[in-house]
């Protein structure tokens, strides 16, 4: 059923919470601005981060830029090692590639960040494409799954074998967009309770074993 899976990469692939929340804190620091309450941190997983800094800080579209160049100043530094691979990901990761998946990185994470992840969570050597947001794409995650499908010579006919991986509603509607379902993915929590379902996920699992079995069940 399934011949590609593309995977979201914070709080998918790896649990980023550490290094994104220190990033975003030092950001507000910079532009002199109040801190985020902590109860709101967990949502900066997922949606582009010039949107949170417009949604949670009031920033106008100039200054949620200067503080994103000032959140990636130290993403770049340290806070792409603040991070820890989700328990039995690389395992799952293997046994998908073993089977003759193809799988890829989509996110709306800076394309140079993903890689910095990756490459320090021994992640990269499983994946065929690892794409993330740059300046000539729009800011969205359907934007990046396009992006990803037409690196990898995907058509809007393969979008059903196509199987979307994350733990956001952003995932699911971007996925969506171009006709490709999504499997929730919901170890890390970031995600309020039922967003995934609502946004039209096809199902949700809890655990790296619990997404192997869902795929291989439906290869």
């Amino acid at each position: 059923m399934y011949h590609t899976i593309f995977f979201d990469l914070d709080g998918t692939l790896v649990d980023s919470s550490e290094g994104v929340y220190r990033c975003f804190r030092y950001a507000l620091e910079k532009m002199q601005a109040p801190p985020l309450p902590s109860h709101l941190e967990p949502l900066l997983i997922g949606p582009p981060l010039e949107d949170s800094f417009a949604n949670f800080c009031g920033f106008s579209p100039e200054d949620s830029l200067r503080a994103l160049d000032f959140f990636r100043e130290r993403y770049r530094r340290v806070g792409y090692l603040e991070m820890s691979v989700v328990p039995g990901m690389e395992e799952a990761l293997s046994a998908l590639r073993q089977v003759g998946l193809r799988l890829a990185v989509a996110s709306s994470k800076e394309e140079r960040g993903c890689h910095m992840v990756l490459d320090a969570a021994g992640l990269s050597q499983y994946f065929e494409l690892i794409a993330g947001h740059n300046v000539e794409l729009a800011n969205t995650k359907a934007a990046v799954i396009r992006s990803a499908m037409d690196r990898m010579g995907l058509t809007d006919g393969d979008a059903p074998g196509i199987l979307m991986v994350g733990d956001r509603k952003y995932d699911a509607v971007g996925a969506a967009q171009w006709g490709i379902p999504c499997l929730g993915f919901d170890y890390c929590g970031f995600a309020p309770a039922g967003e995934l379902e609502e946004a039209g996920a096809i199902a949700v699992v809890h655990t790296a074993e619990e997404l192997t079995r869902f795929i291989l069940e439906r290869k």
